[in-house]
C-alpha cells in the first residue's frame, strides 16, 4: 500500500491525542490545555514544533528569558566571523515632502555616483542614515549599493545574525539548512566552521545562531538560508561539519537530514493569512495542530493530514518540501544525505 505521509511524520501522529471538546491533548508524554479549541490550536502548535523541531528540552512551567542575549557569546560568535564588509543593494527612502509611490529625487549637491552627502536608505524595512562614502545612489531606480558590517545582532530575536558576502537574489527561494549544536560553547566555532566554508563556497548565504547559552540546545540552533543559484552549497555546510563532536546529531522531523545535526527545507509557501510570517517549523506545526484540533476525533487519520498540508502547499511525503519547490534533481540539492 502506497503510504500517505512520510515516516517522520506518521511517527508524529500516532504520538498525539486530542480528546473530547477540543480543549485538551496529549504530545508525547507532555499535555496540552486551552479554554477553546482556537486556544488549543495555538497551544497544541508550540508542543509540536517545541517537540518535533527544535527539540529543545520543554519543563513545565519555564518562564521565557528576560534577555535574548548574551554579550561574552555574542563577542565571541563576532570573532568568528571571517568577512568586515558587505556591499547590498537597498532601497533609498522616500523624501517626506514625496508622493508613496514617488521615486526619491537627488538633492541639488548630489553627483552621480558615491554621495557626499549622508544618505537615508531602508534596511531590514527600517529607515537608517548612512554616510555618503557607504553608499552609492541610483536615482533612476531609487536604490543603493551600501557597504554595511556584516552583523545583525537583532535581526532574529534570539539569534545573531550575518550576513554573507555574496547576497542572495531578492524573490527567489530559500533553502534552509538546519544545524545542531550541541551547546553554546560548541556552536561557537562550529558557527566559524560553517562560515569560513561558505565564504570560501561564494556561497548567497545569511546564517543566525542562537545568542543565549540557555536556549541551546536546539535543531536549529545555527541556520543557514542559501539564496538561488547557492542551494547546492547545504553539502558544504554538511561536509564542513564531519566527524565534529560539537555536532548533536538529531535533526527536526519536518526537515530533511543530510547529515547527523545537519537538515534542510524549503521557505514556506502558504499565502493564506493565518499562515503568514511563520517560520518553516511554526508553519508545519501549526498546520499539523490545526488539522488534529478540527478533525474532531482522538486521531488524526492519515489520509485527512495529508489532505491538509496539500491544503498549505507541503508535500505529505517530503514536509521539507513545498508543493512547488524547486526540482531537486535540477538543483544539486539532491546529492548526499538520507
Amino acid at each position: 500500500m502506497t503510504p500517505q505521509l512520510s515516516a517522520g511524520l506518521a511517527s508524529l501522529l500516532a504520538s498525539v491525542a486530542v480528546a473530547p471538546g477540543g480543549t485538551t491533548a496529549t504530545v508525547a508524554d507532555r499535555t496540552v490545555r486551552a479554554r477553546t479549541p482556537a486556544g488549543l490550536e495555538r497551544e497544541l502548535g508550540t508542543a509540536l514544533y517545541e517537540t518535533f523541531h527544535t527539540g529543545h528540552p520543554w519543563t513545565a512551567g519555564a518562564r521565557p528569558p528576560l534577555a535574548l542575549q548574551d554579550t561574552a557569546l555574542v563577542a565571541a560568535l563576532s570573532n568568528e566571523i571571517p568577512h568586515l564588509r558587505v556591499e547590498r543593494t537597498v532601497p533609498l527612502a522616500q523624501q517626506a515632502s514625496g508622493s508613496p509611490r514617488a521615486r526619491p529625487v537627488p538633492p541639488a549637491a548630489l553627483r552621480p555616483g558615491v554621495a557626499s552627502h549622508d544618505l537615508v536608505v531602508s534596511l531590514d524595512g527600517v529607515r537608517v542614515r548612512c554616510p555618503g562614502r557607504r553608499v552609492t545612489p541610483d536615482w533612476g531606480v531609487g536604490t543603493a549599493r551600501v557597504e554595511l558590517t556584516p552583523e545583525r545582532a537583532s535581526l532574529s530575536p534570539g539569534f545573531f545574525s550575518v550576513l554573507g558576502t555574496c547576497e542572495p537574489t531578492p524573490g527567489k527561494p530559500l533553502l534552509r539548512v538546519y544545524v545542531h549544536p550541541a551547546d553554546s560553547r560548541a556552536a561557537v566555532p562550529l558557527w566559524g566552521r560553517v562560515l569560513r566554508r561558505l565564504e570560501d563556497s561564494q556561497a548567497a548565504y545569511q546564517a543566525k545562531v542562537l545568542s543565549l547559552p540557555s536556549a541551546h540546545p536546539r535543531r536549529d540552533g545555527l541556520v543557514v538560508y542559501l539564496g538561488h543559484g547557492s542551494w547546492h552549497h547545504c553539502h558544504d555546510v554538511a561536509e564542513a561539519l564531519q566527524n565534529q563532536s560539537d555536532t548533536a546529531a538529531g535533526t527536526s522531523v519536518f526537515a530533511r537530514r543530510l547529515a547527523p545535526g545537519v537538515a534542510i527545507a524549503w521557505e514556506p509557501d502558504d499565502a493564506r493569512p493565518q499562515m503568514r510570517g511563520l517560520s518553516f517549523g511554526q508553519h508545519r506545526a501549526a498546520v499539523l495542530a490545526r488539522a488534529l484540533v478540527r478533525a474532531g476525533q482522538r486521531h488524526l487519520s492519515p489520509a485527512r493530514a495529508a489532505e491538509a498540508l496539500r491544503e498549505a502547499r507541503i508535500d505529505p511525503l517530503a514536509p521539507y518540501r513545498n508543493t512547488g519547490s524547486p526540482r531537486e534533481d535540477t538543483t544539486n540539492v539532491s546529492g548526499g544525505g538520507s
